[in-house]
């Protein structure tokens, strides 16, 4: 084994900015947009031009800090419900820089006073990395949280704090200590918060760090209370009830009113005569609280402690979805997945043989003679198994699609490293992976999310990708499978519930759409079929305006669609933009005048109108021009110009933490 050694990472602590790519954003968003740009612009805004920089100037960093509004969009939470997200206006997420300069270390201090919770911020995460196998983890900006014994490890932190406990809540279940507590106690109870962000009244955080000052005679706990206050409230609109749903920082405030709930019940279980890790173990994801004991009283108090005490801070435990379990501890979701696996190792022994070489493990496809009646068959399974679980694909999809993907991944991986003794037909590659491309498409059309909807996208670029480079003649074919499954997709998520698809941003057909543009098939989709799909109406949302721009891109068959945008956008922002107020036009501003695909002359119009709104000194419209040459150099949120969609997917998987 080769010796490990320490080395210098590329993000340093001092780095206060690196907030903006790890905290400030949304995991929910199109896989084309990200911080990164904003980061970078960010870090060098002093070099722009100083007519550029008087406007950014003036759209960040207004000489008194008012209150914004979040763009607000909607994602499928289920079948019948959607989840409302925000993401800030750029000068909201700077001003958490600013917050996390001054505060960090009192975050962590007020972080660390619960004995329940299995995630949260302990400590400020670390300029080095330690280089060993595990370092591809991270290797994309925006991963997922770091946790205290993995952050040791890693190439890339990618949360600015290190979090104790796991990152994944999926992970305490599959924990040597979650077997252990088995053994222990004989009932676990699961409940939940009910609408836990919407419900948090801001000024409950006064309350929380109230009881847990720094010491009696320090009046540290007021500024950061009332700063965090103030910063939660000027980022959403000057509310008090709700925070924005979405960002990290979100959950970190959160995640300190929860500390000082979860420390009350502590002291309360012990006047009672209730003794922690003796009577009960209590643990908190969030705002999940799993409860263990041996006597169903013991439970109910602990359970009852809570909703004591979550009342005091205007929050409630949501007595509908309480479960409760006796030992062995199987849900039904562990039920089902155990099942699930094994219909999953039958298939791929169908599908797949093994090559051992010395260093690895290598699939190869196996002859399929009627993949129809293989992917028939699998689906009957899985419909059975459900079936006699009495659950819904929306529990095991996510599962199955995972699978399906890693199972793609690895014989593509596995195609070039395959000895040539041991090598296959081409075509028995392609009919392995249409197949597998096949069930995840069916698995998703009729569960489609947000989540699943990276899995599947990863899943067509690489397969394009593999196409692509094995047998470019075949690509054609497969173009036009994938053409097939999409509008398959597209009309059953619309008939299903046409009322939800018009009341949110359908990022989960938007990330599809965007991974087989990889195709360069664009072409094959309708003028009417685009409008309708991405940019959904005559005054599109913005995250169907920079999808709609991506994936057309200077494609000449949606010229007029082209147009008609460019028409729509220079009227908003001659009328109605307010860069300053609405997180929405700040960040179309930033991502428009940056665009590539529209027309130079379009975006010094919206430079200039712009200008004129923030009653700055009169810009030609040549040096209007000019500013959206230079502000095109570098993108901002949405990526113009990554060519690797593959690496945006995994970045965004990567990022995914709650």
């Amino acid at each position: 084994m080769s010796k490990l050694k320490y080395s210098r990472g590329n993000i340093h602590h001092a780095d206060y900015s690196r907030c903006l790519v790890t905290d400030t954003l949304p995991g929910d968003v199109p896989i084309i947009f990200s911080n990164d740009g904003f980061y970078k612009n960010q870090k060098k805004r002093d070099l722009f031009n100083a007519d550029t920089k008087q406007i950014l100037d003036h759209i960040l960093d207004p000489a008194t800090k008012s209150y914004a509004v979040p763009y607000r969009y909607r994602i499928t939470k289920n079948e019948i419900s959607t989840r409302r997200l925000s993401l800030l206006h750029p000068r909201s997420q700077l001003e958490a820089c600013d917050f996390y300069e001054t505060y960090e270390d009192i975050i962590c201090y007020y972080n660390s006073k619960s004995k329940f919770s299995i995630r949260a911020p302990q400590k400020v995460g670390s300029s080095f990395f330690y280089k060993c196998s595990l370092g591809e983890k991270n290797k994309y900006k925006g991963g997922s949280v770091d946790t205290l014994d993995f952050e040791k490890r890693i190439r890339n932190p990618s949360s600015y704090f290190s979090y104790s406990g796991v990152d994944r809540l999926y992970k305490f279940f599959e924990s040597p200590k979650y077997l252990r507590l088995e053994k222990k106690f004989s009932n676990m109870w699961f409940a939940d918060v009910s609408k836990c962000f919407a419900s948090i009244y801001t000024h409950t955080l006064l309350w929380a760090v109230k009881d847990m000052p720094l010491s009696k005679e320090s009046n540290g706990y007021k500024s950061f209370g009332a700063d965090f206050d103030k910063l939660m409230q000027r980022q959403n609109y000057n509310e008090t009830n709700g925070i924005c749903i979405g960002p990290e920082l979100s959950r970190v405030f959160a995640e300190t009113i929860f500390q000082n709930i979860d420390h009350k019940v502590y002291l309360k279980a012990k006047a009672e005569g209730l003794k922690f890790k003796v009577d009960f173990e209590c643990f908190r994801y969030v705002d999940d609280i799993i409860i263990f004991s041996n006597d169903e009283i013991v439970s109910s108090k602990i359970y009852s402690l809570f909703e004591e005490v979550m009342g005091e801070f205007n929050l409630h435990l949501n007595s509908s979805k309480l479960e409760k379990y006796v030992r062995p501890f199987q849900t039904k979701k562990s039920h089902v997945i155990q099942k699930l696996g094994s219909a999953l190792s039958k298939l791929e022994e169908r599908l797949t043989d093994q090559i051992k070489t010395e260093t690895d493990t290598l699939v190869v496809p196996r002859q399929i003679y009627r993949s129809n009646a293989v992917k028939m068959d699998f689906i009957k399974t899985v419909k059975s198994i459900c079936y006699d679980a009495e659950v819904g694909y929306e529990m095991v999809a996510n599962f199955l699609i995972s699978c399906l993907s890693n199972l793609l991944e690895r014989l593509i991986e596995s195609y070039e490293k395959v000895p040539n003794e041991n090598c296959r037909p081409p075509e028995w590659y392609l009919t392995s992976v249409n197949l597998l491309l096949d069930l995840i498409f069916f698995l998703y059309t009729v569960q489609p999310s947000v989540n699943t909807s990276l899995k599947l996208s990863r899943a067509v670029v690489l397969s394009i990708k593999f196409v692509k480079k094995m047998d470019p003649k075949r690509l054609p074919f497969l173009a036009e499978l994938l053409t097939g499954w999409t509008h398959e997709l597209v009309k059953s998520f619309e008939t299903s519930n046409p009322k939800l698809t018009r009341s949110k941003i359908p990022i989960e057909i938007l990330n599809v759409l965007l991974a087989i543009s990889e195709a360069d098939i664009v072409d094959s989709f309708n003028d009417d079929f685009v409008e309708k799909i991405i940019l959904r109406s005559k005054k599109p949302d913005y995250f169907s305006i920079v999808c709609f721009l991506f994936f057309a891109k200077t494609n000449v068959k949606f010229s007029k669609l082209r147009k008609d945008l460019e028409r729509h956008l220079l009227e908003h922002f001659e009328k109605n933009a307010d860069v300053l107020k609405y997180a929405r036009d700040a960040h179309m501003f930033l991502d428009l005048v940056s665009c590539p695909y529209i027309d130079i002359k379009v975006r010094g119009k919206i430079v200039l109108h712009t200008n004129k709104a923030l009653k700055l000194k009169t810009l030609s419209l040549t040096k209007c021009r000019a500013i959206a040459a230079e502000l095109e150099l570098e993108s901002w949120f949405t990526n113009w110009k990554e060519v690797d969609l593959l690496n945006m997917i995994r970045r965004k998987e990567l990022s995914a933490v709650y």
